[in-house]
């Protein structure tokens, strides 16, 4: 059978509507609401399975049910103890140790006690379709779920290949080893040997995961890869697993598990009786075959009308009794699930309206990296931006006007056009991108603090030059961060009722366009886009109140450093720099990326407005990375822990410049 033969056949067909109407259901619960929904119902069916041991162990008086509930117990801790131990070797102590964090692990383990439990051996020669099944779809969700971890406010998870190796190698060992003195895990023995009862995957999808992840992410430079999706292309592969979200894990783990629990109370997974046979076709050797012997006769009793109806009756009642007590208590967890979940979809629209609006459902704002990675990704492979030239400029331009359209509610943008004379292209028209942030109230101070990069790209005659670090990263990072302060503004007037008093300044997003040359960098053969903006403002009386400018260049790869360039100038920005030093200390410390000042200059956006009299805030790096102007600038050989710890910094450090200290988030 084919492949389009499968994906036409119409049971497959009717179980993709059944799955998408299912999950439909879930789509606008919030994903922490759903984490600890999800942490609920296992505690319930643990409960459950706890009761039935001790009822078990209360009516034989025997103590073989003791070993399910201290081995339940033991594979709780040796997964847990594997989280705490992965925690410890990464050196990431003091994020493990925090409330959600440790809420995450324990629920990994939660996972992994209601599920442990598997005979090694059959995991290796059980049915083979029944395994690549159950990991295609179970372990597709709950790999990623390991791995990627559901960040529910911690916004540095320990992303690595070794933390869902450790966290699943140790639960397989003690699932393995504790094996043999359990009893059947799932409620009610008629689904024992069921395809939902098969060796679980939760257990072997982190291991098999981390392989795959490490051997791709060597051999094809990949940044990230965090879901197995071997069915597919490497160049969709790495698209769809970018955008593939912890929020999204949850949410499909969530349904699947909704699905299994309701499946299992159906009568197709019933375990069907052992036929016994009552005939023995073993003898031993030399022995003449037995002879054909009657069954002794038993006289019957005469059976009335009404004793037989009785009798029919009684096992009717019986076959009732054993099915309604098995489904019952699969109905019941059916009934609760959806009782919550319905309760809280519910609750959600009633409170996290707000949220949900400004977030999309393309955008996890509990997770920044996962964003960053998103938004450069995409940038990146509309190949190089040579305005009015390629069609990557365009499709830049398009995807910054929707992005604001659809994750932000307060920002404003409007287009600064130009026609700019080039030594290549001769005139060509040009576009600053400038986007105002314009909540419903405004600060009584009326300057405005301005976050800029350029988002075209260099020129070069026969390569295609994409530009991750100059400047798709800064971009992505302000695109992110644009986000952020509105959820964060919104977040708190909702909490306080008040929007009065909460911004100290306006903010002011400015996207340039023409930095780069197109043949030499000169006064006139660069800046195109600055040099016109700073000029228009300077004529409307627009630059008196700029607090300062905050310029982002060449961010993305490890080698990064920052300097303070105007720490000498009249008006220098040495305050502003070394509080961006104090931040990253504070949250590292150390300091990797702020480290010193530096007595050069650097010819940048920023250089119309200092001849201006605009205070300066340049973030780029000396020396210039590697790969600067090289085709080696690419999303391949971007380093996203240190865009991740770049981005928290400057993020805090906006929130701090921007929003009233009493109120600000971080």
């Amino acid at each position: 059978m084919s492949l389009s033969e499968v994906i036409n056949n119409p049971m497959v067909q009717t179980g993709y509507r059944v799955l998408s109407q299912v999950f439909d259901q879930f789509q606008s619960l919030d994903p922490n609401l759903l984490f600890n929904i999800l942490f609920l119902n296992h505690a319930f069916i643990v409960a459950l399975m706890v009761k039935r041991a001790f009822n078990g162990l209360i009516a034989t008086q025997k103590v073989k049910e003791i070993p399910f509930v201290a081995g339940m117990l033991l594979c709780f801790a040796i997964g847990t103890g594997g989280a705490i131990l992965t925690s410890l070797l990464l050196g990431k102590t003091q994020i493990f140790f925090t409330n959600d964090t440790i809420n995450l692990y324990l629920i990994c383990a939660w996972i992994i006690t209601i599920y442990a439990p598997f005979n090694l051996v059959d995991w290796l020669i059980g049915n083979v379709v029944v395994q690549l099944f159950t990991f295609a779809i179970e372990g597709f969700f709950v790999a990623g779920f390991c791995i990627n971890g559901v960040n529910t406010g911690v916004t540095e998870y320990p992303q690595s290949t070794f933390a869902p190796i450790i966290l699943g190698t140790t639960a397989c060992v003690g699932g393995a080893i504790l094996r043999p003195f359990f009893v059947n895990l799932y409620i009610g023995e008629s689904v024992e040997n069921s395809v939902l009862s098969s060796p679980n995957f939760v257990l072997k999808a982190p291991i098999l995961t981390s392989i795959f992840f490490y051997v791709t992410k060597h051999i094809y430079k990949m940044s990230m890869i965090h879901i197995p999706l071997g069915y597919l292309p490497f160049k969709e592969l790495e698209n769809v697993t970018l955008s593939f979200t912890p929020e999204h894990v949850l949410k499909a783990y969530f349904t699947l598990h909704f699905i299994m629990i309701y499946a299992k109370s159906h009568p197709a997974f019933m375990k069907a009786p052992k036929k016994i046979s009552t005939t023995n076709t073993t003898r031993l050797p030399n022995t003449p075959p037995p002879t054909k012997q009657e069954p002794p006769k038993v006289e019957k009793k005469k059976e009335t009308k009404k004793n037989k109806t009785k009798l029919q009756n009684n096992n009717d009642n019986k076959k009732k009794n054993t099915t309604m007590q098995f489904s019952n208590q699969f109905m019941f967890l059916v009934v609760m699930m959806i009782m919550i979940a319905f309760g809280a979809t519910a609750l959600l629209r009633k409170n996290t309206s707000l949220d949900n609006s400004i977030i999309g459902s393309n955008f996890n704002i509990s997770n920044p990296l996962m964003n960053l990675k998103r938004i450069t990704k995409t940038i990146t492979d509309f190949g190089n931006r040579i305005p009015s030239v390629s069609p990557g400029y365009v499709q830049t331009q398009e995807y910054i006007n929707k992005f604001v359209q659809e994750h932000t509610n307060y920002f404003q943008i409007e287009y600064d056009n130009f026609t700019a004379s080039t030594p290549i292209f001769g005139n060509l028209k040009m576009s600053n991108i400038i986007i105002n942030f314009a909540p419903p109230s405004t600060p009584n101070n009326s300057k405005r603090i301005i976050v800029a990069c350029h988002y075209e790209s260099k020129y070069f005659k026969d390569a295609t030059f994409v530009g991750a670090t100059d400047s798709v990263v800064p971009l992505a990072m302000i695109l992110n961060y644009m986000v952020e302060l509105e959820y964060s503004y919104n977040k708190t007037v909702k909490s306080k009722g008040s929007n009065q008093d909460l911004l100290n300044f306006n903010f002011q997003v400015v996207l340039f366009d023409g930095e780069e040359a197109f043949q030499n960098w000169s006064p006139t053969d660069s800046l195109y886009g600055a040099r016109h903006l700073a000029q228009r403002w300077e004529n409307s009386n627009q630059l008196q109140n700029i607090k300062y400018l905050m310029l982002l260049d060449l961010i993305g790869t490890s080698d990064v450093r920052f300097k303070n360039y105007y720490i000498h100038t009249e008006k220098g920005t040495n305050n502003l720099y070394d509080r961006l030093s104090a931040i990253e200390y504070s949250k590292f410390k150390e300091n990797k990326y702020f480290d010193g000042s530096s007595f050069s200059y650097m010819d940048d956006d920023h250089r119309p407005f200092l001849e201006r009299g605009v205070p300066i805030l340049h973030l780029i790096s000396e020396p210039f990375p590697s790969v600067w102007h090289t085709l080696r600038d690419d999303y391949a050989h971007l380093d996203w822990n240190a865009n991740d710890r770049i981005y928290r910094v400057i993020s805090s450090f906006l929130h701090e410049q921007l929003l009233n200290s009493s109120l600000a988030r971080k």
